[in-house]
């Protein structure tokens, strides 16, 4: 995004954020400040990457071992395509 300005990037950037992370930054003027404000904010809060790799980790833990029966899986696989959508940048 070089050729965008800050102004830009930040609503680019809030056109992305859900759930909690968007609540966050809820409320916060448009300004040229804003969109590295927000950055810190975001990375303080969701950058440790460590913490992330844990928190998939512990989620994998916790699954039912896959079996044979299909009905089964069926369960798994749409929480793994959530978890999995969450990782991808």
């Amino acid at each position: 995004m070089p050729n965008l300005s800050t102004i830009n990037k930040y609503v680019f950037l809030r056109g992305y954020l859900e759930g909690e992370p968007k609540m966050l930054v809820d409320g916060s003027a448009v300004t040229a400040n804003t969109y590295e404000a927000t950055k810190k904010i975001l990375l303080a809060r969701y950058g440790d990457t460590n913490c992330i790799i844990q928190s998939h980790l512990d989620f994998l833990e916790s699954l039912p071992p896959a079996c044979m029966h299909v009905h089964a899986n069926d369960q798994v696989v749409p929480l793994l395509k959530i978890k999995l959508s969450g990782m991808a940048m």
